[in-house]
């Protein structure tokens, strides 16, 4: 309702609750549309960080595969193997 047509309500108490009940719907209107926004970007966020954690999955696995063919390259098969099992960092001192 535009104030023109509320303004044409004869009952005072009648044409303060419309406007009471105007500014309560154009307040849970506002609402709703950040909640709304809200809900977006905390999609497009959670979307990201999904997209994020496959890249680093991705790299590490690079990376792993990467230094596996760099052992193998330096140190031949046998050493290779046993440095890149646990039992092959069993024995190195920590510090």
């Amino acid at each position: 309702m535009t104030d023109n047509d509320v303004s044409r309500i004869s009952n005072a108490e009648t044409r303060s609750l419309v406007r009471d009940l105007r500014a309560s719907l154009q307040n849970t209107s506002e609402n709703f549309a950040g909640f709304t926004a809200s809900q977006t970007k905390e999609q497009r966020i959670s979307e990201q960080a999904n997209v994020t954690e496959t890249e680093r999955l991705s790299a590490s696995h690079r990376l792993e595969q990467d230094f596996t063919q760099f052992a193998y390259s330096r140190l031949g098969e046998a050493e290779a193997s046993h440095v890149l099992t646990d039992s092959g960092w069993r024995n190195v001192k920590r510090c």
